[in-house]
């Protein structure tokens, strides 16, 4: 048993000068959206939906995007080459997690993360 797996990428540290003017989310639902609103409000942060093509706004700086067990993971290592992306997962694996990493993603986090964690 793995318990909750909770890595982020220390790649590229977060800068807190370079708070993003909005954030995007890619997901089948509306549950990490409607969380992130809540959070992102109070740091005067826009929470965006992503439209079928996934292009990131002008004023966007990161995907938050909701995989499962089933993703498909050439699509997300291109969605990740294109932009920052954090991946929000309700199927947490430590395989997954070091793939996320390896591909370039700024985070992995099981979708159980608490909503003050995930603000931050």
């Amino acid at each position: 048993m793995l318990g909750d797996v909770n890595i982020v990428s220390a790649i590229d540290p977060p800068d807190d000068a370079a708070q993003p003017n909005a954030i995007t989310v890619l997901e089948t639902g509306r549950v990490l959206y409607e969380r992130l609103v809540r959070g992102m409000w109070t740091h005067g942060v826009k929470v965006l939906r992503a439209g079928p093509s996934v292009a990131r706004g002008p004023e966007s700086r990161l995907l938050v995007m909701a995989i499962d067990a089933d993703s498909d993971w050439a699509r997300i290592e291109t969605i990740c080459a294109e932009q920052p992306t954090l991946l929000i997962t309700n199927a947490p694996s430590r395989d997954a997690a070091l793939r996320a990493i390896d591909i370039g993603a700024r985070g992995y986090l099981a979708d159980t993360i608490s909503d003050r964690a995930l603000d931050r």
